[in-house]
């Protein structure tokens, strides 16, 4: 019942039946609803017998004015109770509410580890059971574990295959790098001899020369004949080809030398400009390019596995056994199943609610809600309690029990003679005293303010109206 109309009950009900007079037979009367108009009427024709003026005794003139003093005052209570300002919506329609937090198994299972009954606390974190699935089939991690073995000995192959290979080059070189040093060095041998034979050649040249410029002082004295003058010249011409020839060929060796030292060789009459152990070490290195190239693929292929592998594992653990973890710090509402249940994935197994995020859930006339203050200060007084609590009004909403989808702990009653508006009040944890001279109560501690689910009576704050602004409002 509003607060604003308690003057009005008050007078309606403390209204005497017989009361005579001009306001008591319209003021009054027009107040009261049609039955009890039409009862007090039958009541005042029945009851008062019809007095002349002239006959009224004083007693009687005292009561009649007794009579119209009571029903004067009616009309000014009532007149009052109509024109006087309310600031509170009284409601009893309203409940202490929080977020509904469920928890739900992701697999299908038989339940162990919880809770035997609810109402406990849970702090963020804690285990609160688990679900066990013997019917799990880790023949996939098997298959993929299978994979990862075979990846993991082809790495190993090639890794083994490409050291092999990485020791025959060493070798191999080492051995190309010997040769190379043994023919340099017999070239170089070569080049030295050669060159004493060049110089017997240049002594041999210049011994003709001599002999040349001999041969043509005695030509010139007609001692020497033409034919000896032309031999002494031939044999000068074939001394310096030599020398000229001896020459050439030292040059020869010694770049044959230099050649072979680096590891090429091209002595006349071999078959390739290298050698044996030098070919097969550049086979070996085309050989180890093929590996170096199979071998990153096959890394490729383990990785690839092992994670896989992981991705497995980790799925069939959570698909063998999972466990159900409180996700914040509350209450534990409601129970939905029991230890040994076989569950599906996905069913409800408990509820949790956080009693730090308390609010009232109040319903209101859809009428009332344009005088309702938001952010105010609402009264609030629990079932089974004699202290009033506070609270601030955050919003005004539609009817939230039609809300397919509200996870809410408690709802009020849903009314269905009139439309109804819900008031979102957040609950203080202060309580304030109840009545004069009683002493202030300290706030419930915190293990005993979770007051979700209880029932309560709340005082609304509203702006300045009264109820006959109401009616004018209502009706025009």
């Amino acid at each position: 019942m509003r607060a604003g109309s308690w003057g009005i009950a008050f007078s309606l009900v403390a209204t005497p039946t017989k009361a005579t007079g001009l306001c008591a037979d319209k003021s009054v009367v027009a107040l009261m609803p049609s039955s009890i108009n039409t009862a007090s009427k039958a009541i005042s024709s029945a009851s008062v017998p019809s007095l002349d003026a002239g006959t009224l005794s004083g007693f009687d003139v005292s009561r009649r004015a007794l009579k119209i003093s009571l029903a004067v005052a009616l009309c000014s209570a009532g007149a009052f109770g109509m024109l006087s300002e309310s600031t509170y919506i009284s409601t009893s329609n309203a409940v202490v509410s929080t977020q509904l937090i469920t928890i739900r198994t992701p697999i299908d299972g038989t339940l162990r580890g919880l809770p035997v009954t609810a109402g406990g606390a849970v702090t963020a974190g804690q285990l609160l059971g688990s679900v066990d699935n013997a019917r799990s089939d880790p023949q996939h991690l098997d298959d993929l574990r299978i994979l990862e073995s075979n990846a993991l000995s082809t790495v190993g192959a090639l890794t083994a295959e490409r050291t092999s290979l990485q020791v025959q080059q060493h070798e191999l070189l080492a051995r190309s790098k010997l040769h190379g040093t043994a023919v340099s060095s017999r070239l170089q041998q070569q080049a030295v001899t050669e060159g004493r034979t060049l110089s017997g050649l240049k002594v041999a040249l210049g011994l003709a020369n001599t002999e040349l410029r001999r041969g043509e002082q005695l030509h010139d004295a007609g001692i020497l004949a033409d034919a000896d003058l032309d031999r002494l010249r031939s044999s000068r011409l074939i001394a310096a080809e030599a020398v000229g020839a001896e020459q050439a060929n030292i040059a020869n060796l010694q770049a044959q030398a230099r050649d072979a030292s680096g590891g090429l060789l091209s002595e006349a009459g071999d078959a390739s400009d290298v050698s044996y152990s030098r070919q097969r070490a550049d086979e070996i290195a085309i050989r180890l390019a093929e590996n170096s190239s199979a071998l990153a693929i096959a890394l490729g292929q383990a990785k690839e596995a092992h994670s896989n592998v992981q991705a497995a594992s980790a799925r069939e653990a959570l698909m063998s056994q999972s466990e159900l973890r409180s996700p914040i710090e509350g209450y534990l509402w409601k129970l939905d199943t029991t230890n040994g249940e076989h569950t599906l994935g996905g069913a409800s197994i408990l509820s949790l609610v956080d009693c730090r995020q308390q609010i009232v859930l109040a319903q209101v006339p859809q009428n009332r809600v344009p005088d309702i203050a938001i952010h105010r200060e609402a009264r609030i007084r629990l079932a089974g309690e004699s202290e009033e609590r506070t609270g601030t009004v955050l919003s005004v909403e539609g009817d939230v029990l039609k809300l397919p989808d509200t996870q809410l702990a408690a709802l009020p009653f849903q009314e269905a003679s009139q439309q109804m508006a819900t008031v979102w009040i957040r609950l203080n944890t202060s309580v304030i005293p109840n009545g004069v001279g009683s002493s202030m109560r300290m706030a419930p501690s915190e293990s005993s303010a979770c007051v979700v689910g209880r029932t309560a009576r709340v005082l609304i704050p509203t702006f300045t109206t009264n109820l006959a602004s109401r009616w004018i409002h209502d009706i025009f």
